[in-house]
């Protein structure tokens, strides 16, 4: 009759069949774009419906990433774009893994969107510290004139030895 069976089913088989039954949505028009000096702008569209949590970029050099652990850096996001560091000039493939987040961590889906574009340095960009930003200066351009500028100190002047000191000319 049944009223002693039991019925059992693994973590992995109820994931698989809450995946292949609800989906993990995606996100759509994933692009690349130089930004600045060797950096790399990536945007795309959150999905307008279905279970998402976020995505998670896997970054990899001459060939596409074969899975989540298969590349040199990793960023997870449920914003619309990510600006990379400085990155070396070759080719750079992404790999997007979307995700929905469980009560014991993540389920990803298979990574069937990516994208890939030649990193390259852009002529004539000057990269300040401290928050400044990027110059990019137009072709053909041979000099450009710039002043330093301190935030405080002691407020002696460049010549004079000593500790402190903020801007000044050069």
């Amino acid at each position: 009759d049944g009223g002693d069976a039991v019925v059992s089913m693994s973590k992995e088989f109820l994931k698989k069949q809450a995946i292949k039954t609800f989906g993990i949505a995606s996100i759509t028009n994933f692009s690349l774009t130089m930004y600045a000096h060797r950096q790399v702008r990536l945007t795309w569209a959150k999905p307008t419906r279905g279970l998402w949590s976020g995505v998670h970029f896997v970054f990899k050099y001459d060939s596409m990433p074969t899975n989540i652990g298969d590349g040199f850096t990793a960023y997870d996001s449920a914003d619309v774009y990510y600006t990379t560091p400085i990155l070396q000039e070759r080719q750079l493939y992404v790999r997007a893994y979307n995700y929905v987040t469980v009560s014991d961590g993540r389920w990803y889906d298979e990574g069937t969107v990516s994208a890939t574009i030649r990193v390259s340095g852009i002529s004539g960009s000057v990269t300040l510290g401290a928050g400044a930003g990027t110059w990019t200066v137009p072709e053909g351009v041979r000099r450009i004139r710039y002043i330093l500028v301190g935030h405080g100190g002691a407020g002696i002047k460049w010549f004079e030895g000593g500790a402190g000191g903020g801007g000044g000319y050069f």
